[in-house]
């Protein structure tokens, strides 16, 4: 193919749709998935196990419904009285439905190519001089689609009747809805072509607050993805559930019950910021320690640094805690629940530390540092939280022990569960203290400035 941008825009992230079509096998409910788009998270869930049977697609557009209707075993693409109205596209050498349906998609993609300069130009003509090349591998992808989601139910329908329909039914329910106005209409503008298009009018950014509304209380299992600036509330009984950083602006898909959250990972990216790393040289009481924010690729690299595999975190802030300029601890709080007066602390969803050779309690100095006086100042300046300040950290923790040498001292265990597995859950808080973080380093060295770690 001799263009490279997606024909249709906006499809969930594969980490994200992922999430999703785990959670859904799950829950071993029907699911059903309004504004299917490119069927991009029916395609995942199928893979991962749900009966094509069981899903329930619907949308307003013809992309979409070319693809249902060849889905669905009780439509028939006939039935959209689709017609090109250009007699130099007329469809030539066609010689099944899925030929006709690539051919389709081919104009939707020529007319997406501008003829406003030079380069919209030089695509559609290459694209009419390549046409049946180009239908052919459109053919192929096509099949590849409805190959792996064939079986599904699909209907043309506007997203408002679907909710009114499903809310209080016991299933899953997904949708991940336009977040600019007029998106499909930009998208597929399409005055060469007719089709049985229904008078239903596109989804309204604007009406977002209306879709949780009614979908909060509903008996159904909601999730919707959600693009938006990282600091947007959402309503008490929504939680995010799955989240996505990028910069000041994030992918969240949240959920009208609690469930297992997860967030992705970037650790790698091309934006971490790259730092020296503390290199075990004494600390002193004129030891230097600052906190940063940086971008939470950047403190999850760090994090992953010192040590692998923890997996995902629900963390929407990242930090870095330097000693003398050296990163010695990666950190990262979830600021959402309290910016939304849902908790009087901070959550630090983790902390991980820097192994040392010459110091056993280096943690512990974080810890300590963590909940000092400076500390609360220096978040509350880096997080503009001058007028709703937080009384402290919470965090929790999963461990063998009945509680952490690490938090002890600085926090207190707060709630304490017993697992499947024999290891216990525990939930630490501790009030911010009034004390510098000079102080802090003092009473640390005096009391494990001279304990080191056991030699191999």
């Amino acid at each position: 193919m001799i263009y490279t941008e997606p024909l249709f825009l906006g499809v969930t992230p594969s980490g994200a749709r992922n999430y999703v079509a785990n959670i859904v096998v799950s829950l071993e409910k029907p699911f059903f998935n309004a504004c299917a788009g490119r069927f991009s998270v029916v395609e995942v869930a199928i893979k991962a196990g749900v009966p094509p049977q069981n899903v329930f697609a619907s949308d307003i557009g013809l992309f979409s419904s070319i693809i249902g209707y060849l889905a669905d075993p009780s439509k028939k693409l006939d039935d959209l009285g689709i017609r090109i109205l250009d007699p130099s596209l007329e469809p030539r050498g066609i010689t099944d439905e899925f030929h006709f349906a690539a051919h389709v998609m081919l104009i939707l993609k020529l007319n997406q190519m501008k003829q406003t300069n030079l380069r919209g130009l030089y695509l559609r003509e290459e694209l009419l001089a390549s046409w049946d090349r180009s239908r052919n591998a459109m053919r192929r992808q096509l099949e590849t689609l409805v190959q792996n989601i064939a079986g599904i139910h699909y209907e043309i329908a506007d997203i408002w009747d679907v909710v009114s329909r499903v809310s209080q039914e016991d299933l899953t329910f997904y949708a991940s809805v336009p977040h600019y106005a007029r998106g499909y209409t930009k998208m597929f503008a399409a005055p060469n072509l007719k089709w049985n298009e229904p008078s239903i009018p596109e989804f309204d950014p604007k009406t977002f607050p209306v879709l949780l509304e009614k979908l909060g209380p509903a008996k159904c299992h909601a999730f919707l993805c959600r693009r938006c600036e990282w600091e947007e509330p959402i309503p008490l009984n929504w939680k995010k559930v799955y989240g996505k950083p990028d910069e000041k602006r994030a992918l969240w898909i949240i959920a009208n019950r609690s469930m297992e959250a997860r967030a992705e990972n970037q650790t790698g990216f091309p934006d971490t910021r790259k730092l020296p790393i503390y290199d075990d040289h004494e600390i002193t009481p004129a030891s230097k320690f600052h906190v940063i924010m940086v971008g939470l690729p950047t403190a999850l690299y760090y994090r992953d640094l010192f040590v692998h595999r923890l997996g995902a975190t629900t963390a929407d802030r990242g930090f870095l805690l330097l000693v003398d300029g050296q990163v010695m601890t990666a950190f990262g709080v979830f600021i959402q629940d309290f910016l939304q007066f849902r908790v009087q602390y901070l959550p630090e969803m983790f902390g991980i530390t820097r192994s040392s050779r010459r110091y056993h309690r280096l943690g512990k100095l974080f810890m300590l540092l963590l909940t000092s006086g400076e500390m609360k100042k220096r978040l509350c300046d880096i997080l503009k939280l001058w007028l709703h300040e937080p009384r402290g950290i919470q965090t929790t923790s999963i461990t063998v022990h009945e509680e952490g040498k690490t938090d002890r001292g600085a926090l207190k265990v707060v709630s304490r569960e017993t697992l499947d597995d024999g290891r216990f859950r525990i939930i630490y808080r501790g009030d911010f203290r009034n004390d510098s973080f000079a102080d802090v380093v003092s009473d640390w060295l005096r009391r494990h400035g001279e304990r080191r770690r056991a030699q191999l």
